[in-house]
């Protein structure tokens, strides 16, 4: 399979203009990743960012006015999702990290630090830059995947500086889930060092309100 190109939706779909009616990718081998058989000589007719149909070449009828793409000796899998990255400056992730996502087939990330209270380091970025950027991308500026965007590391260096950026304590913890939804992040990232009283307020306070949290079990989780 050397000389083999592996096609993806999202990134044949970047690929071509919007002044054509719709594209067909034609004579190409799917591979259906829920039974992990590969289907040969078909052809897939696309219409904005949809998928409206998948039959065999020998039946399907191109209609008029779409871009043709010829698959014949190539396959074509769905879009990957990457469920664990970071990301760097506003210009990097922009014109690095975001097209090399889609060049590399990855069509949806989950960005686990997306945001930053200021003042950030160079290479972080606030949940209003990572909003901006993935409105870019929504808005066919940029070239980048879907994203869903956690918020910044939650953890506690700190002996007894308790504070909602950092909590200590419970009510510094449950404090903490609202200035987070305040924020427009798409869930909690949870880290190492908070504590177990601090931990177990906050993931109640998330349920309640119907918040996501996800990362790391914190050490006095493991130890208690």
């Amino acid at each position: 399979m050397k000389n083999t190109i592996i096609f993806l939706f999202a990134l044949i779909i970047a690929s071509c203009t919007n002044k054509k009616e719709g594209i067909a990718i034609t004579n190409v081998s799917i591979i259906d990743v829920k039974s992990g058989l590969i289907i040969e000589n078909q052809t897939l007719l696309i219409e904005g960012s949809k998928i409206f149909k998948i039959e065999s070449s020998n039946k399907t009828s191109i209609p008029n006015g779409y871009e043709k793409v010829n698959g014949s000796g190539k396959f074509l899998i769905p879009g990957l999702w990457d469920m664990h990255v970071h990301t760097s400056s506003e210009d990097i992730t922009r014109d690095i990290l975001l097209p090399l996502f889609i060049a590399n087939g990855i069509t949806g990330v989950r960005i686990m630090a997306a945001d930053c209270f200021e003042p950030c380091w160079d290479l972080d970025l606030t949940i209003t830059q990572t909003r901006k950027l993935q409105l870019e991308v929504d808005q066919d500026k940029i070239i980048g995947p879907k994203t869903i965007l956690s918020s910044f590391y939650i953890n506690e260096t700190l002996p007894d500086s308790s504070s909602i950026q950092a909590p200590l304590t419970a009510k510094h913890g449950r404090e903490l889930v609202h200035l987070l939804k305040q924020r427009n992040v798409d869930f909690i990232k949870i880290y190492d060092d908070i504590p177990r009283e601090a931990y177990l307020a906050l993931a109640d306070e998330a349920s309640k309100i119907e918040f996501d949290f996800a990362g790391h079990v914190p050490f006095d989780m493991k130890t208690s």
